[in-house]
């Protein structure tokens, strides 16, 4: 919940490129949680190579072959704390499933317990949550697909790359 709080806060202090590029960096922040509170996790050379290329990739795709990188203080800090809560996140994952949890099971709690510390974030930002508005058919629509395919089933299948590959390969793919 923190993870993505900031990482929408981010934006408003920085630019999308710049919030991309550092929340890229996640795969590293897993490593280093993974180094030190998972024995199990191998972090080899191959895993450094890897991320190297993959944030080159990530520099190229955000800077769109001619933009510049500009410096933002405060929203690039915001970001990389998202960077390294996500980095935590995934290590915290593979210590839950080490506990005999299901990722159906670990996703539907954490689904929960994330909407929960959610709602007190609606309203402190004052958002509009009467029913009038989650009656019209398109925000209806549109609720339920953030809530069902871009949060339910992406965390799920997150959660399950975590559970077999580990958290440092998940977050370096």
């Amino acid at each position: 919940t923190i993870y993505q709080l900031l990482e929408n806060i981010a934006i408003d202090y920085t630019q999308a490129s710049n919030v991309s590029i550092i929340t890229s960096c996640a795969a590293f922040f897993t490593a280093i949680c993974s180094k030190i509170f998972l024995k199990d996790e191998k972090i080899t050379r191959l895993f450094y190579i890897g991320f190297l290329v993959s944030m080159i990739g990530v520099i190229f795709v955000s800077v769109n072959g001619g933009g510049s990188l500009d410096i933002f203080p405060l929203g690039d800090f915001i970001s990389l704390v998202a960077a390294v809560l996500w980095g935590a996140y995934g290590v915290v994952v593979k210590l839950v499933s080490k506990s005999n949890y299901n990722p159906i099971q670990l996703t539907r709690r954490i689904m929960f317990y994330a909407m929960i510390a959610f709602i007190p974030m609606a309203f402190i930002n004052g958002s509009d949550l009467t029913l009038t508005r989650f009656l019209n058919v398109e925000n209806l629509l549109l609720t339920l697909f953030l809530g069902i395919v871009a949060s339910s089933i992406c965390f799920l299948t997150w959660n399950m790359a975590v559970d077999y590959l580990g958290a440092v390969k998940s977050g370096l793919y």
